[in-house]
């Protein structure tokens, strides 16, 4: 009896160092991405903005697929900063229910401008 109960007490703790292994590496990979999150959002920022800048030149001034291309990037941007904040821990997360709402009147209001623009 006292074998089997040393069989089961080794078997168990293997299994448990097992798991307390695999959770130290997954933590692991979770704080890389909390420390490299930010310099992934900069990166985009700074894309989102070199191509603004670069569809108000004159020579791309109203250009259909440099505006879908800004639009997609700031779709892009407003996703990877709600990741950002569900990613960071020991921060509260905001939870938008109107999310895709809100991107919609976003679009609808770029678009009116964008309309605007062409009239004048």
């Amino acid at each position: 009896m006292f074998e089997v109960l040393s069989v089961i007490l080794a078997v168990s703790l293997v299994i448990n160092g097992l798991f307390v292994w695999y959770c130290y590496r997954l933590l692991q990979g979770v704080f890389y991405v909390q420390e490299h999150f930010d310099e992934f959002i900069e990166d985009a920022n700074a894309y989102a903005a070199h191509l603004k800048a670069l569809y108000e030149t004159p020579t791309f001034v109203e250009e259909p697929a440099l505006k879908a291309l800004i639009d997609h990037t700031r779709t892009f941007y407003d996703r990877c900063t709600e990741f950002g904040d569900a990613v960071r821990l020991g921060e509260p997360i905001d939870v938008d229910v109107n999310t895709e709402d809100s991107r919609e009147e976003q679009q609808s209001d770029d678009e009116q401008k964008a309309q605007e623009a062409q009239v004048r």
